[in-house]
């Protein structure tokens, strides 16, 4: 049998070529090493930054550009992607997301106040379903800012109405639903969180997260504390402590929102692309499946975007075309079939300049074992 149905699904690969780029590339060549094929190509993301800009392509839907405010309150229009009529997929990077704040990170003063307001227009414009992707964000604010804007109200020692920040969570002392927060009871939130940690503590998002979003060791012992007293204004309001559930030290804490006050699911992101994409379904039909990292080791197999791949493609036989290789043992999955390494022995500014030729050359190879094959 030859391989003439073909699905390309790759990751991006850090710093480089994009997964739209990567279908491009690696469809462009295969067309001319083989005419006869059909070619689909489906670029992955597993819910950090690009997850939008995927989804647009491999899940389809109806995009749209809201009027929502920036990290640090600054007014600004963010996308929405509404994957049905009642589905909307909103991308935390999209106003609270690292390169917005490059060069003025600050994790105390940063906020999802713009997330609240997205969700507020996806909600008014019909969605029932939010989907949150919860990676690349800047804040350490616990989703308060988000909370806030969707009618939670924060009240300090004095009585006073604010909304926190990462370097005011600690001045909470009483937390309230108001009549605005009522319209979401009935709307139901996934969040895409493939971090495990816990809200605080030493695995909890400021000890682990916060130094990459700009905090030095004083400030983390500052938002550490906040985070803490925060949780516990939070538990006495609700009567249950959340605080060390798994996934909720996401994004600063915003997993924490989502389980807490939204009663939303914390689900790989992986897998929750995978779904919106009906990329098992697409599987079903192909002879083979073509996807890519820029390293590809043993963790790539685990909840990450490769290792989703191959474990939705079932006995379809999975070609990987990565930057890198680090060799393990893939006796564990028998439709891991090929792996490529397109870089092996480039410096990695050599290789990132020249990943399309690379890639191309990859698919060369790969289809003349192919060829070899009989397939």
């Amino acid at each position: 049998m030859k391989y003439n149905n073909i699905l390309i699904a790759p990751d991006s690969f850090k710093g480089g070529v994009s997964s739209v780029r990567f279908c491009e590339i690696v469809s462009e060549k295969i067309k001319k090493l083989r005419p006869e094929a059909v070619v689909r190509s489906l670029p992955i993301a597993d819910g950090g930054e690009g997850t939008l800009e995927c989804l647009k392509i491999s899940a389809g839907g109806k995009s749209v550009f809201a009027d929502t405010v920036g990290p640090y309150g600054e007014p600004m229009k963010a996308e929405i992607l509404f994957t049905k009529v009642n589905e909307a997929v909103i991308e935390t990077a999209s106003c609270a997301g690292l390169p917005l704040v490059y060069g003025r990170m600050d994790p105390e003063k940063t906020t999802t106040a713009g997330l609240g307001k997205l969700i507020e227009y996806a909600v008014g414009h019909g969605a029932e379903h939010i989907i949150l992707t919860l990676g690349g964000s800047c804040t350490n604010d616990c989703g308060a800012g988000m909370l806030s804007g969707m009618g939670i109200v924060f009240r300090d020692a004095d009585g006073k109405r604010f909304v926190p920040t990462g370097g005011t969570l600690g001045r909470v002392k009483t937390v309230e639903k108001s009549a605005e927060f009522a319209k979401y009871a009935d709307i139901s939130f996934t969040a895409m969180c493939d971090v495990r940690n816990p809200l605080y503590g030493d695995n909890g998002c400021t000890h682990i997260f916060a130094r990459q979003k700009g905090a030095d060791d004083a400030m983390i012992g500052r938002l550490e504390a906040g985070v803490k007293a925060f949780s516990a204004a939070v538990s006495e309001a609700l009567g249950q402590d959340f605080s060390q559930d798994e996934g909720t030290g996401a994004a600063g804490g915003l997993g924490f929102a989502c389980r807490a006050f939204l009663d939303g699911e914390l689900k790989s992101g992986i897998e929750t692309v995978l779904d919106l994409c009906g990329f098992d379904r697409l599987a079903e039909t192909a002879d083979l499946v073509i996807t890519g990292e820029g390293r590809f080791d043993y963790q790539s197999l685990m909840g990450k975007v490769i290792g989703g791949i191959v474990a939705h493609s079932g006995s379809v036989p999975v070609a990987v075309l990565s930057g890198k290789y680090r060799q393990f043992d893939t006796s564990g999955f028998p439709n891991l079939k090929y792996i490529i390494p397109v870089s092996e022995g480039q410096e990695l500014d050599y290789a990132i300049a020249h990943e399309p030729e690379n890639l191309r050359r990859g698919t060369e190879k790969l289809f003349s074992i192919i060829e070899k094959e009989g397939y």
